[in-house]
């Protein structure tokens, strides 16, 4: 019965708890062996024998329990060797993703290098356009350099200086033509400093070129100036000598020196008579105009002077009686100044000059 029940607990034992066959066929086969000698041996060997049986039976537990912690540590490196096999796994996708990454970009770089070459082109052909429109245009300045060089010829009986102007406008065309033989750079880089100069020329010949005035004819003022003008009001500036209006009039402001009132032409002009109306013409004030001298100013500082060489009030108050006539006999200049030496007060309510 002994011997059975140990079997029967040995058989179950390795079935629930998956110890190694080979320590239960050990116990079994001590049990068979045991059984064989039982009816012969006495109760105390009995009991030895019982107490060796415990004892395999603890060694047989111990190699159970190690081979359990085996098969753990087992477990424990296989779940290890799962998780650095995913960990492999992934590394590998993250590298074919960055080699993804790497060919698109590659793809995006000889894009890009493309259409580079291409722009650089496009703008290579602009370019060209662009140099044959600039050789297209000195082609033009010099058709009009041409055109300008029969119209200094036309007028040269006018104009004395002319002849050497065209010299030397000749002599900058043949430049002009040389350079054109030169590369695109040269031409490029010469284009401003001919445009200059061809500027000047036009405008010395617009100078040379100025239209002749017909006898009385009314010359304009480019720009007026007084001396000084008149604190008491805004209304007395230079600008209402020649606005056309006989209800406004000029005032300069007394600070012991002469008084002088400047009217400036736009280019130079041959002066006949001047036309004054005084800026009082009732009162004691009328006379402030005693003495005024009127000179056309042929420079800054040179001065032909007009008659009376003085001016001399008459008794009257209306605008016909305040209104004098100045003759400049013909005298060429840049403008008229008129000048009060005895630094009264300036007044006037027009100013009319007219070409010889």
């Amino acid at each position: 019965q002994w011997y059975q029940r140990r079997v029967l607990e040995a058989v179950v034992s390795t079935q629930s708890t998956g110890e190694p066959l080979f320590c239960t066929m050990i116990f079994i086969t001590f049990l068979a062996v045991l059984s064989g000698i039982l009816a012969e041996e006495t109760p105390s060997d009995v009991s030895s024998l019982s107490r060796r049986s415990d004892n395999h039976l603890a060694a047989c537990q111990l190699i159970r329990d190690e081979a359990q912690e085996i098969r753990s540590e087992a477990y424990t490196a296989i779940d290890k060797a799962d998780t650095i096999r995913e960990q492999a796994y992934r590394a590998k996708d993250e590298a074919f993703e960055m080699k993804e990454d790497a060919m698109g970009t590659r793809l995006a770089l000889e894009q890009a290098l493309v259409e580079s070459l291409v722009l650089m082109k496009s703008q290579n052909a602009a370019t060209s356009l662009y140099i044959q429109e600039m050789r297209s245009s000195l082609a033009t300045v010099t058709t009009k350099l041409e055109l300008l060089e029969r119209e200094m010829q036309r007028v040269q009986g006018e104009v004395a200086d002319v002849n050497s102007a065209l010299g030397q406008s000749t002599t900058r065309l043949e430049l002009i033509n040389s350079a054109m033989e030169q590369s695109a750079e040269d031409i490029e880089d010469r284009i401003d400093e001919k445009t200059q100069e061809i500027s000047d020329k036009l405008s010395k010949l617009d100078s040379l070129l100025v239209r002749k005035r017909e006898s009385g004819e009314l010359i304009p003022a480019d720009r007026v100036e007084q001396s000084s003008t008149h604190p008491s009001t805004a209304y007395y500036g230079p600008e209402n000598a020649v606005d056309g209006n006989v209800g406004t009039q000029t005032h300069t402001h007394v600070d012991g020196q002469p008084q002088w009132f400047k009217y400036f032409f736009s280019q130079e002009e041959q002066v006949g008579q001047i036309k004054i109306i005084n800026g009082k013409i009732s009162g004691p004030n009328i006379h402030r105009l005693n003495g005024l001298k009127v000179a056309v100013m042929a420079s800054g500082t040179h001065k032909q002077t007009c008659q009376p060489e003085r001016l001399v009030v008459r008794e009257g108050e209306s605008i016909p009686s305040q209104t004098y006539f100045i003759s400049c006999n013909g005298n060429r200049g840049i403008g008229v100044e008129f000048l009060l030496p005895s630094g009264t007060y300036l007044e006037f309510r027009e100013i009319e000059v007219y070409a010889s």
